[in-house]
């Protein structure tokens, strides 16, 4: 079961680095002005300048998809206990995500998109992509009223954030062979 998750989650990786690849900006720099070039031309980041802002990345999704468990944990109530406050807080783990991913974007055109620097870009955008599609899940899941649209949505919920953790640990992985 593991070997499955780890497959998809590396395919996943390749179709995301091969869509990004595809649309990167030294493609769009023919179509577009200088001026609107998403590639800055100031110095990328130095490897422990990288590792540091990864891994302040990583600690903020890590920190998002645990507050996804915990609000798994009162969407498995049925009817939900307290449906305002499940929402607001639904609202607040989405808006940091929100967040989480412009930022990212904004560091990823400080990266060469020749770089591995791009690489863990892409890798922690992929774990991002995954924890987001959770919430997704978790918003229906949370409308949800038959047993088997529950139990369809909790299991696609927990593959998502399976992929995602797998995705960040994979990661982390990475960058620790760096600096080891």
């Amino acid at each position: 079961m593991k070997t499955i998750t780890k497959v998809k989650a590396f395919i996943s990786t390749i179709l995301l680095a091969s869509a990004m690849i595809t649309y990167s900006p030294l493609s769009l720099a023919t179509i577009l002005p200088a001026s609107h070039s998403t590639v800055t031309t100031s110095a990328s980041p130095t490897l422990t300048e990288h590792k540091q802002i990864i891994d302040q990345f990583i600690d903020q999704l890590r920190t998002i998809q645990n507050r996804t468990y915990l609000l798994v944990q009162l969407a498995l109530d049925n009817p939900i206990q307290n449906v305002s406050a499940f929402k607001t807080n639904l609202n607040l783990v989405n808006s940091d995500a929100a967040i989480l991913r412009r930022n990212v974007l904004d560091y990823q055109t400080t990266i060469l998109p020749t770089s591995f620097q791009y690489r863990d870009v892409l890798l922690l955008l992929n774990a991002l992509n995954h924890t987001k599609n959770a919430l997704f899940e978790l918003e229906l899941l949370s409308a949800a009223t038959s047993n088997v649209e529950r139990a369809r949505l909790l299991e696609n919920l927990f593959r998502s954030r399976a992929e995602g953790i797998e995705t960040l640990n994979m990661l982390e992985n990475l960058i620790s062979e760096l600096y080891d």
